[in-house]
């Protein structure tokens, strides 16, 4: 067998660092899913992987920014924010998601609306039994009126 030149290692090498890549995408697209698209088909949250805190506008929300980067840091006890539409609550709980998840922490996102969504109670209560097989806090986001139309949960 003869000895494989410089440039063949290189090109061997080239392609192992490819595969390596397209199987920690592959996780990546499993945790995705698993995180925001456990409801199923066509009540998936997946775009939320984009929001991050740095890309939340913390002039607009400062308080409720440094909480959440606080509870982040402590994760202790259950952790809510309200408020009237378009505050950042969603946005800030996907960053916490986010973060949580690049972390190692197993945790599920979605908006009131995508889990209450479907036409039974069976579906509803399936959902609810999936969302409590993982023991932990649960995030919520809660507007004022109607509470059902602007939840947004983290199971974690």
């Amino acid at each position: 067998m003869k000895a494989s030149c410089a440039c063949q290692r290189a090109e061997e090498e080239r392609l192992r660092a490819k595969e390596e890549a397209r199987k920690r995408r592959a996780v990546e697209m499993e945790q995705v899913h698993a995180t925001y698209g456990w409801l199923g088909y066509g009540l998936s949250d997946t775009i939320l992987v984009e929001k991050t805190f740095k890309t939340f506008d913390v002039l607009r929300q400062r308080d409720a920014y440094q909480a959440t980067l606080s509870f982040v840091d402590l994760m202790t006890g259950t952790f809510i924010l309200h408020g009237s539409y378009g505050t950042g609550k969603t946005h800030l709980l996907a960053a916490l998601t986010n973060e949580l998840r690049i972390r190692g922490t197993r945790c599920r996102f979605c908006t009131a609306p995508r889990l209450f969504a479907g036409p039974s109670i069976a579906n509803f209560e399936k959902r609810c039994t999936s969302a409590s097989s993982m023991s932990a806090p649960i995030c919520a986001s809660l507007s004022p009126f109607p509470p059902t139309a602007l939840m947004t949960w983290l199971i974690m």
